[in-house]
């Protein structure tokens, strides 16, 4: 059985990700190519193109803005009482290293099929079925949770065997 810290990709609460260091710097020098921006508009924008499965934490946001000021891949200035940050040239050349290392890994995986609308049925059905599983947990009976836990267990199996599988193969339901 895996647990939470067995797994560096594993899920936060709410099915919200953990990204990884390097994930959120290449995350922020992507939406700064697009237009400078401020730390809360960052937040909001990877939150958006995530579907609603990330938001990343002003914690993680702003320590991560600062180191790439400091290594000369962004700059900030103030305007109107907020910091706005922009992509620097050297930010630039970073980023184009990472989309040929991305492109490289990309041609390895299978295709992905998932819009803004799939995440968004998906985080639903994920969210009502963690307010089950907490009713079960607050009301249930300890026979009511280990049952549960015992479907968890098999579903988490299922949904690994899904991702295991073919992208265009057939999933039972």
């Amino acid at each position: 059985m895996h647990h939470r810290h067995d797994n560096p990709e594993h899920h936060e609460p709410h099915g919200r990700r953990r990204q990884r260091r390097g994930d959120i710097r290449v995350a922020l020098l992507e939406l700064l190519a697009a237009q400078p921006r401020h730390g809360y508009e960052l937040i909001t924008a990877l939150e958006e193109r995530s579907g609603g499965f990330y938001r990343p934490s002003p914690g993680s946001v702003y320590p991560t803005l600062q180191l790439l000021e400091d290594a000369g891949h962004a700059t900030s200035t103030s305007e109107s009482g907020r910091r706005v940050y922009t992509i620097t040239d050297d930010g630039r050349t970073v980023l184009a290293a990472q989309g040929a290392e991305r492109a490289a890994a990309e041609q390895h995986r299978p295709p992905r099929h998932d819009g803004p609308r799939e995440h968004g049925a998906l985080r639903d059905q994920a969210m009502a079925l963690m307010d089950s599983v907490r009713q079960v947990g607050r009301h249930g009976t300890a026979a009511q949770v280990a049952a549960v836990h015992a479907i968890l267990e098999a579903a988490t199996r299922q949904v690994y065997a899904v991702l295991a599988s073919p992208a265009d193969a057939p999933t039972e339901r």
